[in-house]
């Protein structure tokens, strides 16, 4: 059978499959820009790390079916920093364990995570060099807060000829940030 694209359909099955909790590690357009090797291209295996270090510190949240109320805010890690091994990044990436190295001093020299290498106790005794990290929230609130407001994105050229404003293939404005929409 062939299928009919329909935009709006599409527009809102996508916005339902967000809704009903799609899971798994993201990427901001705006890491492209900040995410990067020295010669300004993007480092795409520091980006896969960074998304899923994120993924792993988004909070999951219990709720109270009656009242809807948070009732809990959890982890989805054991201590207090997540632990992961370079080798388990290389799997599952596909990369080697250098590269992974790499990609994490990259990521720590761009104060975009935090990295410590800790002992842990186990039953079978200590263990050393256990990598931990962390994202460093701050960094990318600031990244984050570069992206251009409403005000700006009104003069964008979108190939068209028109404004933003005017543009025909525009189905609904729907304001950034946190604004309130007034239609």
């Amino acid at each position: 059978s062939i299928y009919h694209y329909d935009l709006l359909e599409t527009l809102l099955d996508i916005q339902k499959l967000t809704d009903s909790g799609y899971t798994g590690s993201l990427i901001p357009h705006i890491w492209f820009q900040h995410v990067t090797f020295q010669t300004g291209k993007p480092d795409l295996l520091g980006m896969f790390i960074l998304a899923d270090i994120v993924y792993w510190y988004r909070a999951v949240f219990k709720s109270d079916e009656s009242t809807g109320r948070i009732q809990a805010i959890k982890k989805k890690f054991k201590a207090d920093m997540l632990q992961r091994s370079i080798g388990a990044y290389a799997e599952q990436f596909g990369v080697s364990k250098r590269q992974v190295t790499d990609a994490l001093t990259r990521l720590a020299e761009k104060n975009l995570i935090i990295r410590e290498l800790r002992t842990i106790n186990t039953a079978h005794g200590n263990i050393g060099n256990v990598l931990f990290l962390a994202p460093n929230g701050k960094t990318l609130l600031a990244m984050q807060d570069s992206i251009p407001f409403e005000d700006d994105l009104m003069n964008f050229d979108n190939g068209s000829g028109n404004s933003a404003e005017e543009d025909p293939y525009v189905i609904e404005r729907i304001p950034l940030r946190n604004q309130t929409h007034k239609g």
